[in-house]
């Protein structure tokens, strides 16, 4: 039926002669979509990445600055000693004569004794009486001294009767006695009794003081002497008697002490011990010498040459045996050079025991003279010390003061900061010095300047501020086994160096040892010192934060809009979710003029090439007792384009950029590296469609 009636419909337009046309097409619109520009800002983009660190559970960012200094130690000149230079006369002081050759005047014959019994005819029998002989006196030569000055010591005569008789006390004398002049002057040097009988063929001696005071004896002495005969004896004169009986008169010098000779010397030894002193405040139980030596020089103003021992009882060789070595000084001056490298000092008896000085012993023994020579008890050998500069590698004992430098360190260009030029404030900041320490001393201190300045982009010094850190005490070690320090120095003063946000820090300082000391040279100081603060920020003016710019060009447009189909209308589609404590407003430029060259220079705007907006955002919900934020702020804003506005969009190439800026805080806000803010920006358009174009 329905059939029918359409046809019939037709069937009545036709008869009515109407023309009939097709259908128009329907013309409807689509949607085209221009992302221009995504963005999402952590806080660690915020601000400069290499000096945060997130700590701990809930990702607390904290800001480091973290600076090493270079090892240091004590050095050679620390370590030094300084011996000081020493002459010292070694005189001959009183000289001991024990050896010169006995005189003797050979036999005084009878005839001599008694020149009475000559006149009698041989064969005579005569009766000796106990009687008292004065012979003359005899003058004794030696060969061996001219003179000699006597200070003290013994003259032993010996008297050796070869006659038939018995020589001694008798009712006339008490004792045989001598008496010893010098010839020349007639002076007495001594007197000797001898008072035991002396036999026939037997001797008897006795020994004579010199007294105090002293007394030159001359080569040629006179002896007098007058010789009881003990008893009566009878005797047969005969030339053979007369010749050959007698008795032998024997001078000894035995055990002078004399300060002036003229004579064939007898080794003479002297033994003599000086010191001289070190020049340093430190005080010394144990010393390993890296280095130094001693210049010795005997010079020799003696008749005769000899040997000299000397032994250094403080010094000790590698093998623990005391330093000693020896010289000739056979001529008038010799050289020595002690090397001391390798060589130990401590004390000789104790050791551990603080020394102040260094002791030489000096055993010295002279040549026999074969001449006649003089000595005298000031003449002398003098022996002179020249002390090198004594370096030491190893010290134990009690240290002065000693300073070790340390800088200064200088370490630039740490960060430029960003957008935080100044307006940072931090606080909470610690400063952690972390010591590594090989030196041993009892009292080791640590004293650091540190001084920290901002540069700007230009290169201008806008802000500095310093700080000292003093008499920090680091624990003692020992070479290759380091000691660790952590100190944590926290004040106004630290952070309001860290809030200029400094962009070079100096470091300088020194390192204080003294007291009881076991230290090596090469033993080293080192360590790092490190800034660091929980990121909980007040914010005053902070500069903006800029994003890099990005092109559109035509390979971003959407194939519709580069088809020029007619616009119905476009708007702006921004998200912004705000994932920090800070509020603020992020503004949206977008430019096609080739002379906007700074895209964010805010005193040039081409309305008919560009676009500027500006949305505002708001802190994140933040829990009042962790300061943590808890939740997103989050802001869907729709702006419309005006026509202007869409031929700029549609129309590439154009530069898009992000400024973001932050308001002041009232007070610190903590940030954590979790905390961003994101920033999405499309523009939308609905576009009309003529399918008859399609």
């Amino acid at each position: 039926m329905k059939k029918f009636w359409f046809i019939g419909v037709l069937a009545f337009l036709s008869i009515l002669g109407c023309e009939i046309k097709a259908p128009l097409p329907p013309v409807w619109s689509v949607d085209a979509v221009l992302p221009l520009t995504e963005k999402t800002y952590t806080m660690q983009d915020l601000l400069p990445d290499s000096l945060l660190t997130p700590q701990g559970a809930d990702s607390l960012l904290y800001f480091n600055i973290t600076t090493d200094f270079d090892p240091v130690s004590l050095t050679e000149e620390d370590l030094s000693l300084q011996a000081s230079d020493r002459s010292k006369r070694l005189e001959i002081g009183t000289m001991t004569l024990d050896n010169l050759q006995a005189m003797n005047t050979g036999l005084i014959p009878l005839r001599t004794l008694m020149p009475q019994l000559a006149s009698l005819p041989p064969g005579t029998e005569v009766q000796i009486p106990e009687t008292l002989l004065v012979p003359d006196p005899q003058v004794l030569t030696s060969d061996e001294y001219l003179w000699v000055y006597l200070l003290q010591g013994r003259i032993r005569i010996t008297l050796t009767n070869k006659l038939p008789f018995t020589l001694g006390p008798n009712a006339k004398a008490a004792a045989t006695t001598f008496t010893i002049k010098n010839d020349s002057t007639g002076d007495q040097i001594v007197q000797v009794n001898i008072t035991d009988p002396i036999a026939p063929q037997t001797s008897g001696s006795d020994v004579g003081t010199v007294q105090d005071g002293g007394i030159t004896v001359y080569n040629d002495i006179r002896v007098e002497y007058a010789i009881p005969i003990a008893s009566p004896a009878t005797i047969v004169v005969s030339d053979s008697l007369l010749d050959n009986a007698g008795i032998i008169i024997t001078v000894d010098l035995e055990h002078l002490e004399s300060n002036a000779v003229k004579a064939k010397i007898e080794p003479q030894e002297i033994n003599r011990t000086f010191s001289f002193s070190m020049n340093t405040e430190h005080q010394i139980k144990r010393a390993k010498i890296k280095r130094g030596a001693f210049h010795l020089t005997f010079t020799n103003t003696l008749p005769m040459g000899g040997k000299l021992v000397y032994t250094f009882p403080n010094l000790f060789r590698p093998d623990g045996t005391v330093f000693k070595d020896s010289v000739e000084i056979n001529t008038s001056t010799v050289e020595r050079t002690i090397t001391l490298d390798g060589l130990v000092l401590q004390h000789a008896v104790s050791p551990g025991t603080f020394i102040d000085s260094i002791t030489v012993e000096v055993t010295g023994q002279t040549n026999q003279a074969t001449q006649f020579v003089e000595l005298n008890s000031t003449d002398y050998l003098q022996a002179s010390v020249v002390a090198d500069t004594i370096f030491v590698e190893e010290f134990e004992g009690d240290l002065a003061p000693e300073s070790i430098q340390i800088g200064p360190y200088e370490f630039s260009d740490l960060q430029d900061f960003q957008n935080f030029d100044g307006d940072l404030q931090l606080s909470d900041v610690q400063l952690i010095l972390t010591i590594y320490n090989e030196i041993n001393v009892d009292n080791l201190n640590l004293t650091l300047e540190i001084s920290g300045e901002h540069r700007n982009d230009a290169g201008v010094v806008t802000a500095t501020k310093s700080f000292t850190v003093s008499n920090q005490k680091i624990n003692p070690g020992s070479p290759g086994n380091p000691a660790t320090t952590e100190i944590v120095i926290e004040g106004q003063d630290i952070t309001d160096l860290i809030n200029i946000l400094p962009t070079r820090i100096q470091v300088s300082g020194t390192v204080t040892a003294s007291g009881n000391a076991d230290v090596s040279l090469g033993a080293n100081v080192w360590g790092k010192a490190t800034f660091t603060a929980p990121l909980k920020i007040q914010l005053t003016n902070v500069a903006p934060f800029q994003s890099d710019v990005e092109w559109i060009t035509n390979d971003d447009i959407d194939q519709d809009l580069q088809d020029n189909n007619p616009l119905q209308y476009g708007v702006l589609d921004i998200s912004l979710s705000n994932h920090t404590p800070f509020g603020g407003s992020v503004r949206l430029i977008i430019s096609g003029d080739p002379a906007h060259t700074d895209l964010y220079d805010t005193t040039y705007f081409n309305p008919a090439k560009e676009i500027v907006k500006v949305i505002r955002f708001e802190p994140g919900n933040v829990d009042a007792g962790t300061g943590y934020v808890t939740q997103a702020y989050e802001n869907a804003i729709k702006l419309e384009l005006t026509e202007d506005e869409i031929a700029i969009l549609t129309t590439p190439p154009y530069r898009v950029g992000v400024e973001a800026r932050f308001q002041d805080t009232q007070g610190t806000v903590a940030v954590r590296s979790t905390d961003f803010l994101k920033f999405n920006g499309l523009a939308k358009f609905k576009l009309y469609v003529n399918p008859e174009e399609l």
